[in-house]
This record gives structure tokens, C-alpha cells and sequence, in this order.
């Protein structure tokens, strides 16, 4: 079985890990995972995100790692997270295999972050773009590396941020 990637909490200072959640026990299905990017509340609970399931955890400690039952499958590929400031998560897919458009869905948290409602909100046209970033007043921007430009071997002349809509409706 491959092993789902933990996420590891390690002191700033001197790199001690301070404590560990096997992510690999949570999932528990045989299957293959990539954790593909963590981020963390203000609370200090992180979130994971895998890109082969597709699936969210929640890690609020090393006992309550817990897989975040979601109202229909996140897009394929969501390979970056952000928690915003009403505390639900915005995902981006890439559209690196796939030559399509990125897709910016809004997770939205039922009682506990047991479960949660997924919507889309937006497109990006970078089919690459693969992680998403606070930007000025409470806006979000995706992130693209340029990585299908350096996979075709040609030059890559930079990152590119482009700002994304989440809707606020419910």
C-alpha cells in the first residue's frame, strides 16, 4: 500500500517535531494519495489536501485527523488550498494533465467541519495555476509557475498571480 504523506508540526526554531498525524491510518482504503498542499487556520487546525482522492482532512491534533465528508467530489487534480477569512477553504485544480482550466472551488464547513458544501466559483485560464494566496483586502489570487512551459522544455520567465472570484452566497 503507498503511504499517504503525514503532516508533520515542527518547532520554527530548532525543526523538533512537536507532534505527528498519519494521514495514511485516516484514509485507510489501499488506494494512492499525494497530499498536495496543507494550510492552516488562525486556530491553528490545518488542512489537507489530497490530490489523487480527491479528499480534505482535518487535522485539529494528532488523535483528530478526520477525512471532511464532501457534498459532491472536488474537481480533479485540486492541488492548493487557502483558508479565508469566514473560515471556509478555497481549492484550485490544475489543469496540468488535462490542458483545461483551472477551477477555484469554495469548501464551506457544516457543523464541525464534519462535513462541507463544495461550489465552484471561478475559472483560471493557466491550466497550471496550483496554489492560491491572500491577496490585498481580503482578495485571493491563484499562483502559476509556469511549469507547463519548463515541462516542454521551454524557458520559464516567472510566476504569475491572478486574482480569483469567491462568491459569498450560500
Amino acid at each position: 500500500m503507498n503511504q499517504l504523506p503525514d503532516h508533520r508540526n515542527r518547532d520554527a526554531g530548532s525543526g523538533r517535531r512537536l507532534w505527528y498525524a498519519d494521514l495514511n491510518k485516516v484514509a485507510d482504503d489501499g488506494k494512492q494519495h499525494l497530499v498536495s498542499d496543507v494550510t492552516i487556520a488562525p486556530d491553528g487546525t490545518a488542512y489537507a489536501v489530497d490530490e489523487l482522492s480527491p479528499t480534505i482532512f482535518r487535522i485539529a491534533h494528532p488523535e483528530k485527523a478526520a477525512e471532511v465528508r464532501l457534498s459532491k467530489n472536488l474537481k480533479a487534480r485540486t492541488a492548493g488550498l487557502r483558508v479565508l477569512p469566514d473560515g471556509s477553504i478555497a481549492a484550485i485544480s490544475s489543469g496540468l494533465l488535462s490542458g483545461k482550466a483551472a477551477v477555484v472551488q469554495r469548501v464551506r464547513p457544516g457543523r464541525h467541519w464534519k462535513s462541507a458544501t463544495v461550489s465552484v466559483t471561478d475559472t483560471v485560464t493557466d491550466p497550471v495555476s496550483s496554489a492560491l494566496t491572500a491577496g490585498p483586502r481580503g482578495t485571493t489570487y491563484a499562483l502559476s509557475g509556469g511549469l507547463a512551459a519548463l515541462l516542454a522544455g521551454k524557458p520559464n520567465d516567472g510566476f504569475t498571480l491572478r486574482p480569483v472570484t469567491l462568491s459569498r452566497a450560500r
